[in-house]
C-alpha cells in the first residue's frame, strides 16, 4: 500500500499510478474514521482494479475541517475525483461513507460506473448514546462500536485491533460526523440512481438492520443484494474474505459492461 496526498485529501492505494484499462474501487470511510479500514480489501483486490481509499476532510492525513452534513463530502469527493480522473470508477462507501456514495449517485455531478454500498442506509438516524460516548474523548465511543456494532463472536483482538486503529478521528469530528448520519434522508430520492449497485450487509448487524440492505435493494432499480453471514456493521473487517468475493465480482461485472460497451 502507499500513501499520497491530493488537493490536501489523504490517499490509500494500491497500484500506483492508477492502470487505465482497470476499473477503480473509491473507498469512503465511516463516521470517526479513516482510510486504514479498508486495508484488507486494499491488499487482495489491488492485482484485480484501482484501489483507492480516501480520508475525509478532517480524518486521517486529510486536512481542512470535518463536515456536520453528507452532502459537503460528497463535495469535497467530487472535488477529488475530478483532479484524480481515475478510469471507470465506482464509489464504495460503508456506513457514513455509504450515506456519502449514496449522495454522489443521485446527485450525478461526476462521471460513475457504480456503486457500493456497505452497512448503510437511505436514513441514517443516530442514538443519542452514540453522541454521548463521542463527547467524552476517550475509549467509550471505541468500546461502544465493539459492543454494540461487532457480533460477541467476532470480537477477536485483530478485528478490535483494527478498529482501534481506524477509529482516531477528532471528538468534534466524529461528532459533527454523526450529526451528518442523523441528518441524512433520501428515501424519496432513490429512483433518480441510474446505475448498477451493489447493496451489502451483515445479517447480525444492529447499527444499519438487514432491512436497511433490503430497502435499498429494493428501491434502486439496478442493484444486486450480498447479505454476509456471521457478519455486523463492519462485515469487511469481520468477514473480509466473503466482501472481498464480492465486490470482486461486481468489479468484474462492471470491467464487462464497460468492455462491451466500448468505454475502455
Amino acid at each position: 500500500m502507499q500513501r499520497h496526498t491530493i488537493d490536501g485529501i489523504g490517499l490509500l492505494t494500491g497500484q500506483w499510478p492508477l492502470q487505465k484499462h482497470r476499473p477503480s474501487l473509491i473507498f469512503l470511510h465511516g463516521a470517526g474514521q479513516s482510510a486504514r479500514f479498508w486495508e484488507q480489501q486494499i491488499d487482495a483486490l489491488t492485482g484485480q482494479t484501482n484501489t483507492v481509499a480516501l480520508d475525509l476532510p478532517g480524518h486521517g492525513a486529510s486536512r481542512g475541517p470535518g463536515a456536520d452534513d453528507v452532502v459537503t463530502y460528497a463535495r469535497s469527493v467530487e472535488q477529488l475525483l475530478n483532479t484524480l480522473t481515475p478510469p471507470l470508477p465506482v464509489i464504495c462507501g460503508l456506513s457514513m461513507g455509504g450515506a456519502v456514495a449514496l449522495e454522489l449517485l443521485i446527485r450525478r455531478k461526476v462521471p460513475l460506473c457504480g456503486g457500493i454500498l456497505i452497512s448503510s442506509g437511505a436514513r441514517l438516524r443516530v442514538a443519542p448514546a452514540v453522541f454521548e460516548a463521542v463527547a467524552k474523548a476517550d475509549d467509550s465511543f471505541l468500546n461502544l462500536l465493539v459492543a454494540y456494532a461487532v457480533p460477541p463472536r467476532n470480537r477477536s483482538r485483530s478485528v478490535v485491533d483494527q478498529l482501534a486503529a481506524c477509529t482516531t478521528a477528532p471528538a468534534t469530528v466524529a461528532a459533527g460526523d454523526f450529526t451528518a448520519c442523523d441528518r441524512f434522508d433520501r428515501l424519496q430520492q432513490l429512483d433518480r440512481i441510474r446505475l448498477p449497485v451493489l447493496v451489502i450487509g451483515g445479517d447480525q448487524d444492529q447499527l444499519t438492520p438487514p432491512k436497511y440492505a433490503r430497502y435499498l435493494h429494493e428501491k434502486i432499480a439496478d442493484s444486486r443484494l450480498a447479505t454476509i453471514s456471521q457478519a455486523g456493521h463492519f462485515a469487511p473487517l469481520e468477514q473480509p474474505l466473503a466482501v472481498n468475493r464480492a465486490l470482486g465480482s461486481f468489479i468484474e461485472e462492471i470491467h464487462r459492461q464497460a468492455v462491451a460497451s466500448g468505454t475502455t
